[in-house]
This record gives structure tokens, C-alpha cells and sequence, in this order.
């Protein structure tokens, strides 16, 4: 038999090759092998942060819903209390005017009586209709009170802390801008305004607290004598009428309270 080079037989030298082959073909399908389990687990894992964000944006979407319904929830609580308000504030008024009537009723002789009554029917029509109309969106936030929070500020004295917080956060209205023109400008005096600045005798930079303000009586103080100081005005039309009027001085939506606390009352006006 043939010899090949170093004394290996031929049939040697062919099993030789035939087992390197072998080996390089298992080799070769290991290493696929080892590919191919690479790309399951870059599929898996890419599977999973997928799974990840959808679950992060599924968790905010449910969290979205949740705040939205319990916003929802909050507000209709807030217009069931406001409603729970209205209606006690007026079965009160009803109650005293009814109360007045019947005192009346046995008081007066009837011609009297008859006048008496009527006048009383027409204020518990107008409280009526005060207390149920709707307030102007533009000052509703300033005259809206949930029964809670109405309770407890008018629990407190006028010195408290709280309550001066309340007026400083919640219920004073800043000046207008100073730039922003007033409504109407300088213009025609009336007799009742002349008078008054003949008592002033013109004096500028001065400052004012007016109650009530439906006739704008210290408006040209602001307009022409550049004044400045507090509007106190009970009535949300008229508050109203303060902001399209750009008025530059401080706006209270309140009244003024007898006592040394405050207290919730029922204004009816005859005009």
C-alpha cells in the first residue's frame, strides 16, 4: 500500500480529513446555532420593552382618566353644595318674610296692611330671583362659597390671620393695569362730582375707600386727580361693571359687616 509523506497511510490521511471536515461542519452549525438564539433573545427583549412602554403609557392614560373623573366628581359636589346653599339662604329669607306678614297681619289697620304686604311680596319675589339668577361668569369665582368653607370664615374674628389671608388671596381684585385706558376717560362732571371736588379742592395722589359703587362716583378722582384706593361693591353686576371699567384701584366683592366677624347676608336692592 502507498505511503504518503511522515509514514501516514492513505486511507489514515483520508479518515483525517473526513474528521476535520466533520468538525468544521459542526462548528459551523453551532455558531448559526448560536446566531440564531442571539436574534430570540434581541426579539425578546425588544418584545418586552415594547410591552414596558406600552404598559408606562397605558398606566398614564389610566392615571389621566382617574384625575378627569374625580375633577368631574369635585365639581359636581361643588354645584350640589352651591345649590344646597342657595336653597337655605332662601328658605331663610322666606321664612323672615313670612314671618313679617303674619306680625303685620294683626298689626296694621287693613289699608295699611294691604301695603305693607304687598311691598313684602315684592322683596320675596326679588330675593327670589336674586339669589337664583345666574351670577356673570366674569366675578362668579368671587362669589361662589362652598357651605364648608363659608362656615368656617365666618367663624373667625377679623384680626385672624386666616381670615386676612383669605381677603389677600381669595377675595381682593387687583388694580387694573396702568396702561390699560379707563371707561369712559376724562370727561363731563356732574353736579354731585363737582361738589366733591370743591370740597377736595382738587387735591391729586390722594386715597379713597368707596361702599358701593354703582354710580362710579371716584372715578374721575382716578381718571383726572390720579386717586387710587378700595371699591367695596356687594353687587357681582356691578363688580362687573368695575372690571369693564378698568378701574385702578382695589376691588372688594363683599360688603361691610356689623359685627367683628363676618356674616352671610341677603341684599336686595330697589333699583
Amino acid at each position: 500500500m502507498a505511503q504518503l509523506p511522515f509514514g501516514m497511510h492513505r486511507s489514515t490521511f483520508s479518515l483525517f480529513l473526513s474528521a476535520i471536515v466533520v468538525l468544521s461542519l459542526v462548528f459551523y452549525h453551532i455558531h448559526q446555532l448560536r446566531v440564531e438564539i442571539g436574534m430570540v433573545h434581541y426579539r425578546i427583549f425588544a418584545s418586552l420593552r415594547d410591552l414596558e412602554t406600552k404598559a408606562v403609557v397605558a398606566d398614564q392614560y389610566l392615571e389621566q382618566r382617574v384625575a378627569d373623573n374625580l375633577r368631574r366628581v369635585q365639581n359636581s359636589q361643588l354645584e350640589r353644595e352651591k345649590e344646597i346653599i342657595q336653597n337655605k339662604a332662601l328658605a331663610a329669607a322666606e321664612q323672615k318674610i313670612m314671618e313679617k306678614i303674619r306680625e303685620l297681619a294683626g298689626s296694621f289697620d287693613n289699608k295699611k296692611r294691604n301695603s305693607e304686604l304687598n311691598a313684602l311680596a315684592f322683596v320675596k319675589d326679588y330675593v327670589h330671583n336674586f339669589i337664583t339668577n345666574e351670577i356673570p361668569i366674569d366675578v362668579k369665582k368671587w362669589f361662589t362659597l362652598v357651605s364648608k368653607q363659608a362656615h368656617q370664615i365666618c367663624t373667625l374674628n377679623y384680626e385672624d390671620p386666616v381670615l386676612i389671608k383669605y381677603i389677600r388671596e381669595q377675595l381682593l381684585i387687583q388694580p387694573s393695569a396702568k396702561q390699560a385706558p379707563s371707561q369712559p376717560k376724562k370727561g363731563n362732571y356732574s353736579d354731585e362730582i363737582t361738589e366733591l371736588l370743591g370740597i377736595l379742592k382738587n387735591k391729586t395722589n390722594g386715597t379713597f375707600v368707596e361702599i358701593g359703587n354703582h354710580f362710579n362716583r371716584s372715578l374721575i378722582l382716578e381718571t383726572d386727580f390720579s386717586w387710587s384706593g378700595m371699591l367695596i361693591e356687594k353687587d357681582p353686576d356691578n363688580v362687573k361693571d368695575l372690571l369693564d371699567k378698568n378701574r385702578k384701584s382695589w376691588i372688594a366683592p363683599t360688603c361691610i359687616s356689623r359685627k367683628a366677624t363676618p356674616e352671610l347676608v341677603i341684599l336686595v336692592e330697589f333699583f
